[in-house]
Order: C-alpha cells, then sequence, then structure tokens
C-alpha cells in the first residue's frame, strides 16, 4: 500500500510499531554483546584462580541471557507483523495507537523454540558448550557424578 493512501494518524501509529521493533532488536543486540563480555570475564577468573564456580556461573549466566535474546527476538517478530497487519489494514479494525498484540503471539513460535533456532544456537551454543568444557576440565568429568 503506497504511504500517500495512509493518514497522518495511520503513519504515525506505524512509526510507533517500528520504535517497540527497533526497541527489541537493539535489546537482542545488546544481550549478545553482555554474553559474550560475561563469559569472557567468568573464563579468565577460572584461569586466573583455576576455580569451577566462575565456569559454572557462565553456564547459569549463559542460559539466562539465551532466555532473555529468544524473548527479545520474539517480541520483535510479533510487532512486525502487528505492523504488517497496521500496514494492510484498509478498515479501522485496529485502533490508532493501539499496541495490543495479543491476537498475534499464537502466529510466533514459543520462547523455547526460537532459543533452538539456528542463529541462536549457533552464537549461545558456542558459549555454552565453551563453558561446559572449561567447567569439566576445571572441575574434572566427576563433577557430574
Amino acid at each position: 500500500m503506497a504511504t500517500k493512501y495512509l493518514s497522518a494518524a495511520r503513519i504515525k501509529h506505524l512509526e510507533l510499531i517500528q520504535t517497540v521493533i527497533s526497541r527489541m532488536a537493539h535489546n537482542s543486540f545488546l544481550i549478545k554483546g553482555w554474553s559474550i563480555s560475561i563469559s569472557t570475564a567468568l573464563f579468565a577468573l577460572a584461569a586466573k584462580d583455576g576455580s569451577a564456580r566462575f565456569p559454572l556461573i557462565a553456564v547459569i549466566t549463559i542460559i539466562a541471557l539465551w532466555y532473555l535474546d529468544a524473548f527479545y527476538l520474539r517480541q520483535e517478530k510479533i510487532f512486525r507483523n502487528f505492523y504488517n497487519k497496521v500496514l494492510s489494514s484498509k478498515d479501522n479494525s485496529i485502533e490508532l495507537f493501539s499496541l495490543d498484540v495479543r491476537d498475534f503471539t499464537a502466529d510466533v513460535k514459543s520462547v523455547l523454540k526460537i532459543m533452538v533456532a539456528e542463529c541462536n544456537l549457533v552464537f549461545h551454543g558456542v558459549i555454552f558448550i565453551l563453558s561446559l568444557i572449561i567447567f569439566i576440565f576445571l572441575y574434572g568429568p566427576s563433577c557430574f557424578l
């Protein structure tokens, strides 16, 4: 649909939704940065002290940040679907300036499915496996017994 056929209020509504989408994408990017920073710091502490608690803390932190990243990616996808619906809506079925996306959540995969999606699995999975390897190296295989 061409922009010239959209009302000024509808355009502002789309801009509002786009701002939310951008914020979710930015949050996901920041989470990835924090994941690398925190795990690297904890690996350095583990190497310095030889303590197995730091890689274990890294594993727990990575899982939490992995979940948060998937959550933000899911929210971004929900709002993208909402944006497309507002853009393609010819009638006024969606209230202007509404950010109620409850009707769009069912169309998007769950957070856990997004966690194991290829892009997330490669990024967070590598850091997670590295943390486990360092934990096992420092504590020994007997840590699982």
